[in-house]
């Protein structure tokens, strides 16, 4: 059974033997896990949580006896009273607080009569405590003593209750508790054995499994080994018969030389036609060298071209600093312009002063009559801005002139230097003109070259016909050679019997390879 399957179908049992352990060991982990979280989860989410609450809940009640016990201590001050009655009221909420998160958490069974128990005997205490604020609030002698027979009767028979009753609910959680933890080391440690007993069996079987794998594939490589060893020493026999047909072969190259020495002479003449190819190349390169020399001619010629542009663009510079100039006296015309303005400001500064002393003055000489001979000096005042109206006025005028006159010549003396300089401009494009027409004239006579060598061109297609005819003879040796093939076939003919007895040792070798092959692929079902 186990030969007749293949190599592959046995790395893939073998694997899967493998596998499947792994697959078991990893299944009853999970398995184990899940019941380990089952029984933490039970301790987490509910034992743990009610310890804790129920813990606090004795706690604050501890704390709030002693709170109400100090309310009873004799000499008290105002202050302490009422700290004490607020800490008792705080730990009151506190209490309350902390037992609704217990009633949030779910009950498990038989605990729900526990706590009905505790619930009833803290409100019993509570009550007892309430009563104990309400005397303490009224702080008679006779509410005095009605609180000290409270703590020496009800308050010590409720206290008791409550202890009794909160203890035995604690008592119930811890032992919830211990039980879930007993059921998750019990689990835990069955879940270690099953795990160990199944690794070991899986190292077992996967041992055995690959202990006979590795013996077959052992046993059959070490058969091919021996027999490859015995067709080695015969290959080796079969090998001196091929270095004897060798020697024959040998001649037959002898004879391939004397046709490469027909080859060698067919190359000689191909030879000349290229010394002659050459020759020609060295015209081409004494007509190049006149093409570089107008080439030369040309690129000066360019250069003067580039100059007069040069020269056109110094003018163009030129026209820009002329009207750089003009805008700096077009700006002295500005500021001329400016002093009008300025004058004209003062003009009517005094026209309006004037203006103003002549209605005063009439005032002034309406209202004094035949004294209005007084006003004479405002009179005088008058006549002296209208002197200096008329300075003034004519200040501007000649002013106005003056800019007149500068605005002219300055336009005239633009105008004549622009012209000036468009003339200079036209005299160097037309030196530029002249350049680019000796360029053409260079250009002409390197197509005049181009022509040239074309014509060697020609030439040397010529020479390449004489290099065909030689290639030919190439040729004709190379049929020479091919006779001399035919010999190396008869030598040939012996290198097959060598051959023919090399496969008979590689028939032997194929056996080797299908038993491999069975071993790989398996046998093959009838």
């Amino acid at each position: 059974m186990w030969n007749t399957l293949g190599l592959r179908t046995k790395l893939l049992f073998l694997c899967g033997t493998l596998l499947f352990f792994t697959v078991v060991v990893g299944g009853v982990s999970y398995w184990g896990i899940n019941k380990m979280d089952e029984s933490l989860s039970k301790l987490s989410t509910v034992s743990i949580p009610n310890i804790k609450s129920a813990d606090n809940m004795y706690l604050y009640y501890s704390k709030i006896r002693i709170a109400l016990r100090t309310l009873g201590l004799p000499g008290i001050s105002k202050a302490e009273e009422e700290a004490s009655v607020q800490a008792v009221l705080d730990l009151i909420g506190m209490y309350e607080k902390e037992n609704k998160h217990y009633r949030e958490t779910p009950f498990s069974p038989g605990e729900k009569e526990l706590y009905a128990q505790v619930e009833k005997d803290w409100i019993n205490f509570k009550n007892i405590g309430t009563r104990v604020l309400a005397l303490q609030k009224l702080g008679t002698a006779e509410d005095k003593e009605k609180i000290l027979a409270i703590f020496l009767k009800d308050c010590p028979e409720a206290a008791a209750a409550y202890n009794k009753s909160i203890l035995a609910l604690v008592s119930f959680h811890e032992d919830n508790a211990n039980k879930w933890i007993a059921k998750g080391m019990g689990e835990a440690s069955f879940i270690k054995l099953l795990q160990n007993a199944i690794i070991v069996g899986g190292i077992l079987c996967g041992f055995l499994v690959g202990y006979y794998f590795a013996r077959s594939i052992s046993k059959l490589l070490h058969e091919i080994s021996d027999s490859l060893n015995e067709g080695s020493d015969k290959i080796a026999s079969f090998t001196s018969e091929i270095s004897s047909v060798s020697t024959s072969l040998s001649a037959s190259i002898t004879q391939q030389a004397a046709a490469l020495q027909q080859t060698t002479a067919a190359v000689e003449e191909t030879s000349a036609s290229v010394v002659s190819n050459a020759d020609n190349a060295k015209k081409s390169a004494e007509v190049s060298e006149h093409s570089k020399e107008s080439v030369h001619v040309g690129k000066v010629a360019v250069e003067n071209v580039m100059k007069a542009i040069d020269d056109i663009s110094a003018s163009i510079i030129e026209i820009k600093d002329e009207i750089e100039n003009s805008n700096k006296e077009i700006s002295g015309i500005v500021t001329i312009i400016n002093e009008i303005g300025a004058k004209t400001k003062v003009i009517n500064e005094i026209v309006f002063q004037t203006k103003l002393l002549s209605f005063n003055a009439s005032v002034e000489a309406a209202r004094a009559g035949e004294h209005g001979k007084g006003f004479a000096v405002v009179a005088e005042e008058v006549g002296n801005l209208a002197a200096m109206s008329g300075n003034s006025a004519k200040e501007i005028t000649d002013l106005l002139e003056n800019s007149i006159r500068q605005v002219e010549a300055t336009v005239e003396h633009s105008k004549s230097r622009i012209s000036a300089l468009m003339e200079a401009s036209k005299v160097r494009v037309v030196t530029g003109t002249e350049t680019a027409q000796k360029c053409s004239e260079a250009l002409d006579e390197i197509i005049s070259h181009v022509n040239n060598v074309n014509i060697m061109v020609n030439e040397i297609s010529s020479a390449s016909n004489e290099q065909s005819q030689s290639i030919r003879e190439i040729t004709k040796a190379m049929s020479e050679i091919d006779s001399a093939s035919h010999q190396n076939s008869s030598a040939s003919q012996s290198a097959r019997e060598s051959a023919n007895h090399l496969g008979e040792q590689v028939d032997d070798f194929r056996g080797l390879v299908i038993r491999l092959n069975t071993f790989i692929e398996g046998k093959k079902s009838a």
